[in-house]
């Protein structure tokens, strides 16, 4: 955990900015938070390509001389290590940096297949990275719908380690899209998690006529959002979460899963139509 410079608010380890201020952990203002760095045009594509990438292919890159690639596709593989927090790897030895990347060694002697482990680590990681290419795909749809004035999108996107992005939209509080993939490969699961208030229990004059209410609106979901309401312990606070997970099968198009994860972002948005009991204090 770490603590928000701005609103004192506890974070979790894996979240670069406050969930609840939008303030970065090395305190730079909420204003700055999704504001992309400006590099020339020309190197627009390299820096698209290596966002998409895993550590392992980065690290490969961020250790290679400049007689070998491009100095300033180096530095861009090296940026984008340091923001996912694994800048300092690069000047590990040669040893353990070949063996955290999955270099092959000198084949052992010995009978079977000795390439198999390879094999199957160059499999992973290509599944990974094609996977990670197409939630680009899906949020950068959901951003152009945006663009277009459509209901159900999105202002813009940040990565939030591996599986993980965070989603700017026009609710308060904070937005987390997850992934993962299930089922041999082919089911696609998302999760959509909206943290937009924390739970003051001395506000409630009847706690328990309170938890009931809340209950009776949660069933089947808050407000038909197609989302359940739930309380994430943050700290010494309660934070009241919506999350809904949906799952697709893999073969779906991106265009398709957009459009269901666009319903999913409007149905919460209408959960907030309805004032809130005064225990749940929202976030603006």
């Amino acid at each position: 955990m770490w603590k928000c410079s701005r609103c004192d608010e506890q974070v979790d380890d894996y979240l670069d900015a406050c969930w609840n201020c939008q303030t970065g952990r090395d305190g730079s203002s909420p204003e700055a938070y999704f504001r992309q760095e400006i590099i020339p045009r020309e190197l627009q594509a390299t820096r698209e390509r290596m966002s998409r990438q895993t550590d392992e292919d980065l690290l490969r890159v961020a250790n290679l001389d400049p007689n070998e690639y491009r100095q300033d596709g180096i530095d861009l593989a090296r940026a984008e290590l340091a923001r996912r927090g694994v800048i300092a790897q690069i000047h590990r030895s040669d040893s353990e940096l070949s063996r955290r990347v999955g270099r092959p060694q000198k084949a052992p002697q010995a009978d079977g297949d000795d390439r198999a482990p390879q094999s199957i680590h160059s499999r992973d990681a290509k599944e990974k990275t094609v996977m990670r290419e197409r939630m680009l795909t899906i949020l950068n749809t959901l951003k152009a719908k945006g663009l277009e004035g459509l209901t159900g999108s999105i202002i813009d996107f940040r990565p939030s380690g591996g599986h993980a992005f965070e989603l700017q939209t026009d609710l308060s509080g904070k937005i987390l899209l997850r992934y993962e993939i299930g089922g041999d490969d082919e089911i696609l699961r998302i999760e959509i998690i909206h943290g937009f208030a924390h739970l003051d229990l001395s506000r409630a004059n009847n706690l328990n006529q309170f938890l009931l209410e809340l209950l009776q609106e949660n069933v089947p979901s808050f407000r038909g959002s197609g989302a359940s309401l739930g309380l994430k312990k943050e700290s010494d606070r309660l934070i009241v979460c919506l999350s809904s997970s949906h799952q697709f099968v893999a073969t779906m198009n991106d265009k398709d899963i957009a459009e269901v994860l666009s319903i999913a972002i409007f149905d919460l948005k209408m959960a907030f139509v309805l004032e809130f009991p005064d225990p749940v204090v929202r976030w603006h």
